[in-house]
Parts: structure tokens; sequence; C-alpha cells
């Protein structure tokens, strides 16, 4: 939705960090749309959402 602007704006960057999330948790669509999409974005952009990726922890929703 981050990528196409669905229900907001584009952010290219969140949509890549939760791509990279969701492909290192395993999953392999995410793994291919992170890489289809990194080729379309800047390299700032790439380095930035690895970045807020590799620093992301979930938090407890009991919290």
């Amino acid at each position: 939705m981050l990528a196409k602007g669905e229900g907001g704006d584009i952010d290219p960057e969140s949509a890549l960090m939760w791509f990279h999330v969701a492909a290192a948790l395993g999953n392999a669509q995410a793994r291919q749309n992170r890489d289809r999409y990194a080729k379309t974005q800047p390299q700032s952009v790439q380095t930035r959402a690895a970045e807020r990726a590799r620093r992301f922890r979930p938090r407890s929703s009991l919290q």
C-alpha cells in the first residue's frame, strides 16, 4: 500500500523498509517485491530503508 499510495501518500522508504522486514522473516514474496521495488528507488532511499529495517524491533500488543 505504501509503495502504491493506496489509502494515502506514496512512501517509498517505508514501503521498502517493510519489504525488508517481511523478507527477513522468511516471506518469499516480500523478498521478490523488495528486490524488484529497490531497483526503482534511488540508492539513498535503499540505504535508509535497509537501516530502518535493521533497527526495527516489534513490540508486544500486550504492552
